[in-house]
C-alpha cells in the first residue's frame, strides 16, 4: 500500500470555504480553462474530497459501486505548470484513480485515453438566441419582461448574491427540489455561491411579491469562459412557465462574447434538454485515461482502515 493512494483514499472532505481556495488554483492556469465544472459546484458536495500534492490541488471522489471500490479525480490536477500535473496524473493513475479528460487535456498530459460513448461537454456561444431553435429562448424572454412591465414579476441582476437574496434562492431550490421528488444538493451549492471571493459572478433572480421564483447563477472559470452554477425555478408559480427558456437567453446574452459551459458532461436526456432551449454547441467529447488498473477491495480496506478506526 503506498503512501500516495493513502493519502488519496482519506483526503479531508471538501468544505464550502474551500471555494476561494479552487478559485485561486483555476487562476493559475494559463490558456484555455481545462476544468468545466465552476469552483461553487465543486466546494458545495461534501462527498468531495481534496488535498494537495506534490504542489497540485485534486479534488476527487471515492465511493463503493456495485461492491467495487471506485477512485477518480473530478478535474484534471491543478497546478502550477502542465508538466507538474502531468507528473502528478500519472502517479494517481498508477495507483488506479482515473479522471475524466478531454482531448485538450489528452493532448497537454501526453496519455493515451478512451472516448466515454454518449459522454460530451458542450461549449455555447454567448450572445442572443437566432434562428428557429432559439424560439422557445425568445419566447420565454419576451414574456418575462412582459410580465415585468406589468408588475407581477421583478428581475435582479447583480454580481453575487448578499446573505438575505442567498436565504431567499435557498427556499426557492427547496422547493423546486420537493416538486422534483429528489434530494436537495442545491442549497448547498447556492450556499457555496453566496461565500466565493476572489472570482467573477453573476446571478439572475427573478422574484413575485418578495418571494424568489427563479434563479440563474454563473461564474468565470477562466479567460473568455464562464460555468452556469444551477438554474431553478418554481414550477408552482404559473407566470414562471417558461421560466427556464428566458434564464438561459438572459445568461447568453450577458456573457456575449464568451464561451458558456452548464457545468459537466452532458447525456443523451441532457442533450435533449438543451435542444428544446435552443442550445447546441460546439462538442467536447470526454473520455477516460486507457489502460487504467482498477482499485481493489482489499487497497481501499488497507488505506482507510486506520481511519476508520479512529472514528470508532
Amino acid at each position: 500500500m503506498s503512501a500516495l493512494l493513502r493519502e488519496l483514499l482519506t483526503a479531508p472532505r471538501v468544505v464550502p470555504a474551500d471555494g476561494p481556495r479552487l478559485a485561486e488554483a483555476y487562476k493559475r492556469v494559463g490558456g484555455p480553462p481545462r476544468y468545466w465544472r465552476s469552483p461553487s459546484y465543486l466546494a458545495s458536495d461534501s462527498a468531495n474530497r481534496i488535498i494537495e500534492v506534490d504542489g497540485c490541488l485534486l479534488l476527487l471522489r471515492v465511493k463503493i459501486l456495485h461492491g467495487r471500490p471506485v477512485a477518480y479525480l473530478l478535474v484534471p490536477p491543478m497546478g502550477p505548470s502542465v508538466n507538474r500535473e502531468r507528473h502528478v496524473l500519472r502517479a494517481c493513475m498508477e495507483e488506479g484513480v482515473s479522471v475524466k479528460l478531454s482531448a485538450i487535456d489528452a493532448e497537454e498530459y501526453e496519455v493515451p485515453w478512451t472516448i466515454e460513448r454518449g459522454n460530451v461537454e458542450y461549449l455555447y456561444a454567448g450572445g442572443a438566441a437566432v434562428g428557429r431553435r432559439g424560439q422557445a429562448r425568445r419566447t420565454g424572454l419576451n414574456r418575462l419582461y412582459r410580465n415585468i412591465d406589468e408588475g407581477h414579476l421583478q428581475l435582479h441582476s447583480r454580481p453575487g448574491l448578499d446573505v438575505d437574496m442567498a436565504q431567499a434562492c435557498v427556499a426557492c431550490a427547496d422547493t423546486w427540489y420537493r416538486q422534483r421528488h429528489a434530494a436537495s444538493g442545491t442549497r448547498r451549492v447556492v450556499a457555496a455561491f453566496a461565500a466565493m471571493q476572489g472570482v467573477e459572478q453573476h446571478a439572475y433572480v427573478v422574484t413575485a411579491d418578495d418571494r424568489v421564483v427563479g434563479l440563474s447563477l454563473s461564474e468565470v472559470i477562466g479567460p473568455g469562459h464562464v460555468a452556469r452554477v444551477c438554474e431553478v425555478h418554481d414550477y408552482a408559480e404559473p407566470l414562471a412557465a417558461q421560466l427556464t427558456h428566458a434564464l438561459h437567453e438572459l445568461d447568453c446574452r450577458g456573457w456575449n462574447g464568451w464561451r458558456l459551459t452548464m457545468g459537466g458532461a452532458v447525456g443523451v436526456p441532457g442533450l435533449a434538454a438543451h435542444k428544446a432551449v435552443g442550445l447546441m454547441g460546439e462538442p467536447l467529447q470526454l473520455g477516460t485515461p486507457a489502460g487504467m488498473v482498477p482499485l481493489t477491495i482489499d487497497q481501499y480496506r488497507a488505506a482507510t482502515a486506520p481511519a476508520q478506526e479512529a472514528l470508532l
